[in-house]
């Protein structure tokens, strides 16, 4: 992954120079840059070579010629470091004379060129005029910023590629720019900002000048310019310790702590200096506590995605570690940094930096404690190549921690409703603490813990709004050394406040624990943390219950207890009971959780309208997995009622969950339901032996799911056929253990299903890459009698071609789903979870009905379409088509056979959306054009089509046409034979050839090599060896529409009968561009692909929508919302807003007959740009739909 950051240098009302980070890098002051996750620093390759490249262009006054040599002697500065080892290369000059009118181009080509082709260009820009800074950052920034440096690319703790630019209007004395460009190279290097001696660099005294290092971040008009270029022992000791030479740890000394409190809890932020006691000026080396630790995270990278922000271990808060230090004797000192170090000229991980809850204070040696003299000083005598130890300094303040500040200590709740407000900013964090989920598995800062237990069942509501700084909250039981997580909330909406509401339950004891989610709270006037708690009770409360409320009737009866309109507050259940429940207010869902396991069938037979009294409720029942994941979902159980029925097999073991509602989401006292929820199911009999003969339909053995049977295919070309009945829509699994077996069989199987008319309904070889048995899974259309055939994939045959087949039927009639209008274009299509039977009806003329779901790669797809059968017969003339996420058409069918009913069966490529769409054959339609279509998706499918070669095609004039997704079973014979084949492809899609050989049964002599050309036979890519096997695979993006070619040769040409092979060729799209949950606030946007229209949901009420997009200054972006204007009409009232960061630039409303719109004639910066879609009136909901779209110009 790479990273992209951004560094300047400005000038301050032309008295001093500031030289700042222009980036969201989070600064490691007197060391590095930016820091892992895993606290280790970011840097360039230390064995290769830094490659620059110098602008071919003036600088201000200077000529080419003369910019050049300054930043050669810049780079020479950092290069000379005897203590170091960096190395530079001159690249030559760049292609163009980088201009402010082309410079975003350029460094928009260059960037892109690195991250595509790893060829990196560092270029030094040399901005003749300031209009590169005017282009890059807009009007006037010319007048302020001297220089901007900044490494542009990085992976994993690497730094890729940099750029140095210097701003020619500065360029007044060559000294004064060398300084320039030499702390620059140090920020292109990957170090940041030191504080030391920082009254030598403010005290107008040119003589002290050389005390002041060269990453100060502050230097003054009056500072002498030949001092700043010159590096101080503290600059070569940071360079040293990011590229050490050899002998760097041998020729000097180390010094390590700790920066702490008196109870042992580390501080965050104190300036940490070595100090020669014989020259404590010049021999000083600086650095910050708490550096490799998280520090204040930017607001835009609060998820951690760009991964610079330190490590999370508490013992890491207090840290620092001084390298570099000549021989001789120090003295070790704290202060704070100095407060107006801040955002651009930031020094250390705290924005704003902290104050030092302290005096300023000296390591006194082993009496070191918090009631020492703070001047007291020890002497530490430094060796070459000693480390010293333990040198920590413990600040002469008095600890006050919050008296909740561990878990053990947690402040008791007793009450239904508390307040609490205290000042976290001297809470800690332990290593004990557990990460929590919602900011994505980090360790926060600054925890304070608190503890309930409800004496009855209910609910309870956390919130930390009207706080100080970001928090997170987090729900936990079991004890403080075994804590489970329950739930957990950082962000609330918009809100760095924290809220959650979750169901609890009677005697169980909760621990909650509130953290820092931003880094540290750097000062205590912004650490205030308000917690708010309420306590709902659904049973015995505090105070005497409503009598309103239901109470338990009986031990097999739950009544749902409020709040649980969530899968986090979900009642937990213990099937089998009766759930009673209603749906009051309007709007109201009602979420239940239970644990199954792998191969039961759960039912959930919801009651309403068949109450008596009859209930209003049009119930609604879905089916969700651990994740959220919807798996299936009933409205009626038959034409007939509108109650709601759901069976389905669980396919793992673990938590689910399922949601009651009303159809048309309305609710109130009388829509009341009862719902029986019961799980079924358990092992397979024993082992039956195959008999023979079993070769064909007619003689097939007769047996009764759930089986396992024992067989061989023997002799060579055996077949075993097996029967079964079923029912409508049960669910079969085959599951085929040859090569499995103890000892293995030889066979490698291959198993399908045929329905009672001998027509092959699903077949599978392998049931995944590399693995040759077979497994399969279908649900049956139909009752009666179907049956599946065993045999070896080469029709091999004998005593050791030994199987075992356990077979399984699960289920019963899938899950019925009525279609819903409007469903006529992919923004409106219905989301269904196979298996399920779609009842529909083409309505009116021309109608046509479209349906989203998800599948993963490798499943069958089937969708058997019922309407000339149904009684009466219905007159719709079906066609089915299969789409992707793009809406590229993948599959069709019109007729099965015979019938104007049709059939569609497809093998899914790639995990990911499709859409299925129903229509007439002609655009006719009416009340009698109804359907119904079984749609489902089988775990296991067959590989893609087997085709084999047929020669001669040894030319592209002779190639075999293929289709892909295909297999291609082939051989080269004799010794020197190719194999060409040609298929089409379209532009972006993903080609992927994997030809097996070596890996067949038996091996195949043939070392393959396969090679891509185009049309006109200009090789592409081409791959010899595989993952260490003389098997090959190749993988290539398409770059165009049209033909291509593909060759399988020997790499040795060799050849003959047993030189056999088996390539596979899939070709997948790339996904159809939707918006992506959360993309609440300005970190988590979604990208924004011009001309690329992207589709979202203001979904729920209240919830907001961000969009990023990068551009060039000056250019023109047209933003176009559809939502009103969809056809059907979504009810969303949009309000379309453009940044800049986090500045707005521009907003559109829509009225009752337009969508919002926005034009920008003239965009400010080059940089990154956000986009925001809110509902005006804050509603929300599934149907709020809209498509946005982006145009620059």
């Amino acid at each position: 992954m790479f990273r992209k950051a951004a560094l300047l240098l400005s000038l301050l009302f032309s008295l001093q120079v500031i030289l700042p980070r222009f980036s969201p890098f989070e600064p490691r002051a007197g060391g590095p840059l930016a820091v892992t996750r895993e606290g280790m620093p970011f840097r360039w390759n230390p064995a290769q070579p830094i490659p620059y490249t110098l602008d071919r262009g003036p600088l201000g006054p200077l000529t080419n010629e003369q910019a050049a040599a300054l930043a050669e002697q810049a780079f020479q500065t950092w290069a000379s470091v005897p203590t170091a080892r960096v190395r530079f290369r001159n690249a030559g000059f760049t292609d163009v004379d980088v201009t402010g009118a082309n410079a975003p181009a350029f460094l928009n080509q260059i960037m892109r060129q690195c991250q595509e082709q790893r060829l990196c260009l560092n270029p030094v820009i040399f901005d003749a005029d300031g209009s590169v800074i005017e282009a890059l950052l807009g009007r006037g920034s010319s007048t302020r910023l001297a220089a901007w440096a900044a490494p542009l690319a990085m992976t994993g703790a690497e730094i890729l590629q940099g750029v140095i630019l210097i701003n020619g209007r500065f360029a007044t004395t060559p000294d004064r720019l060398r300084g320039i460009l030499t702390h620059e190279v140090g920020h292109f290097l990957g170090l940041d900002h030191a504080q030391l001696n920082t009254e030598a660099a403010f005290d107008a005294d040119p003589e002290n000048d050389r005390a002041v290092p060269t990453m100060f971040p502050f230097f003054g008009s009056h500072f002498r310019a030949e001092e700043w270029a010159t590096l101080h022992l503290d600059d070569q000791a940071a360079i040293s310790s990011l590229y050490p030479a050899p002998d760097f740890d041998l020729t000097t000394g180390t010094i390590r702590g700790r920066i702490l409190y008196a109870d042992g809890a580390g501080f965050m932020g104190a300036n940490v200096i070595a100090r020669k006691v014989d020259d404590p000026q010049l021999t000083a080396i600086s650095t910050v506590s708490g550096y490799r630790h998280i520090g204040t995270i930017p607001k835009t990278d609060k998820p951690f995605r760009l991964g610079y922000v330190g490590a999370d271990d508490p013992d890491l808060l207090g840290y620092y570690e001084i390298r570099g230090l000549p021989p001789g004797t120090y003295t070790v000192e704290i202060e704070p940094i100095d407060p107006r170090f801040t955002e651009a000229g930031r020094v250390g991980p705290l924005d704003p930096p902290a104050p030092l809850p302290a005096p300023r204070e000296f390591y006194s040696g082993p009496g070191e404690s918090d009631r020492d003299d703070p001047n007291d000083r020890a002497l530490i005598t430094i060796f070459p190549g000693l480390i010293v130890e333990d040198v920590n300094i413990i600040l002469n303040t008095t600890v006050t921690r919050p008296p909740n500040d561990e878990c053990a200590s947690a402040t008791p709740i007793s009450a239904s409703s508390f307040t609490d407000r205290v000042n976290i900013w001297m809470a800690t964090s332990a290593a004990t603490d557990p990460p929590q989920s919602c900011t994505l598995g980090r360790r926060n800062s600054q925890s304070v813990w608190y503890r309930f237990t409800p004496p009855s069942d209910g609910a309870i509501t956390l919130s930390t709004l009207g706080s100080g700084y970001d928090t997170a909250i987090a729900v936990y039981t079991g004890s403080c050394t075994t804590l489970q997580e329950l739930a957990c909330n950082d962000d609330w909406g918009l809100l760095p406040a924290s809220q959650l509401t979750m169901s609890v339950r009677a005697g169980t004891t909760y621990l909650i624990e509130i953290t820092s989610a931003g880094g540290p709270v750097p000062r205590p006037q912004e650490a205030t943390l308000v917690f708010t708690f309420r306590f709902s009770s659904t049973g015995a409360p505090f105070d005497a219950a409503p009598t309103s409320l239901l109470e338990t009737m009986s031990d097999e009866t739950f009544t749902e207890m409020e709040p649980n309109n969530t899968l986090a507050t979900a009642n937990l259940i213990t099937p089998d009971v009766t759930v009673i429940g209603t749906l009051t207010p309007t709007g109201d869902v009602d979420v239940f959780a239970f644990e199954g396991s792998a191969g039961q069938q759960v039912t959930i037979d919801v009651d309403a309208q068949s109450l008596t009294p009859k209930s209003p409720a049009d119930t609604v029942v879905t089916l969700y997995d651990g994740n959220g994941r919807p798996l299936a979902e009933n409205d009626d159980e038959s034409v007939d009622t509108r109650d709601s029925l759901l069976r389905f097999t669980l396919p793992a073991a673990g938590r689910y969950a399922f949601q009651i509602r009303d159809a048309a989401g309305r609710g109130g006292p009388s829509f009341a339901y009862r719902a029986r929820v019961t799980l079924t199911g358990g092992a397979p009999p024993g082992r039956i032996i195959e008999s023979e003969p079993n070769n064909s339909l007619a003689q097939a053995n007769a047996i009764t799911p759930n089986a396992t049977i024992r067989g061989t295919l023997d002799p060579t070309g055996d077949v075993d056929f097996f029967s079964f009945q079923a029912a409508a829509g049960q669910r079969v699994r085959v599951d085929i253990a040859a090569k499995r077996l103890t000892p293995p069989s030889a066979a490698d199987t291959v198993v399908a299903l045929f329905d009672s008319s001998g027509r092959k309904l699903a077949e599978n070889d392998d049931r995944a890459s590399g693995q040759l048995d077979s497994l399969l899974e279908f649900t049956l259309p139909a009752p009666g009698r179907y049956f599946f055939s065993v045999r070896d994939f080469g029709n091999k045959g004998g005593p050791a071609f030994t199987y075992e087949a356990t077979v399984t039927l699960t289920g019963g009639a899938p899950t019925r789903l009525n279609e819903s209008e409007p469903n006529n274009t992919f923004a409106q299509a219905q989301t269904i979870t196979p298996d399920v039977i779609l009842v529909g009806r083409l309505d009116p003329a021309g109608d046509v009905d479209i349906f989203a779901f998800t599948a993963s790669a490798g499943q069958r797809l089937t969708v058997d379409i019922n309407a000339r059968t149904l009684t009466p017969p219905s007159e719709a003339d079906t066609v089915v088509t299969l789409f992707d996420n793009n809406g590229a058409q993948l599959a069709e069918n019109d007729d099965a056979g015979s019938s104007l009913d049709s059939l569609l069966t497809f093998d899914i490529p790639r995990t990911g959306r499709y859409f299925v769409r129903i229509r007439n054959f002609s655009p006719k339609g009416g009340p009698t054009y109804t359907y119904e279509a079984i749609l489902t998706l089988t775990g296991a499918a067959s590989p893609p089509g087997m085709v084999t070669e047929s020669e001669p095609n040894n030319s592209f004039a002779q190639a075999n046409a293929i289709t892909p997704n295909v297999t291609v079973s082939g051989t080269i014979n004799p010794a020197g034979d190719v194999d060409i084949f040609a298929f089409e492809a379209r532009r972006g899609q993903q080609l992927l050839i994997e030809v097996d050989a070596r890996s067949l049964t038996p091996p195949s002599p043939l070392d393959t090599v396969v090679t891509l050309f185009d049309s006109r036979g200009q090789q592409l890519a081409e791959n010899d060896d595989a993952d260490g096997s003389t098997d090959s695979r190749l993988r290539f993006t398409i770059p165009a529409d049209g033909r291509y070619f593909f060759r399988v040769r020997s790499f040795e040409g060799k050849g003959g009968p047993d030189y056999v092979y088996r390539a596979t060729v899939t070709l997948t799209d790339a996904a159809r561009p939707q918006e992506s949950e959360p993309n609440d606030h300005f970190a988590q946007a979604n990208r924004l692909v011009p001309e690329t229209p992207i589709i979202g949901t203001i979904n729920p009420a209240g919830d907001a929508d961000f969009f990023f997009f990068e551009s060039e200054r000056g250019r023109t972006v047209t933003i176009t919302v559809r939502a009103r204007t969809l056809t059907p009409p979504s009810p969303a009232m949009l309000k379309l807003e453009l940044f800049f960061g986090t500045v707005k630039l521009e907003e559109s409303v829509a009225s009752d007959t337009r969508d919002p719109a926005l034009i920008f004639m003239t965009l400010p910066l080059f940089g990154r740009y956000f986009v925001r879609l809110t509902d005006t009136q804050g509603r929300g909901g599934p149907t709020f739909t809209y498509e946005l779209t982006l145009t620059i110009r």
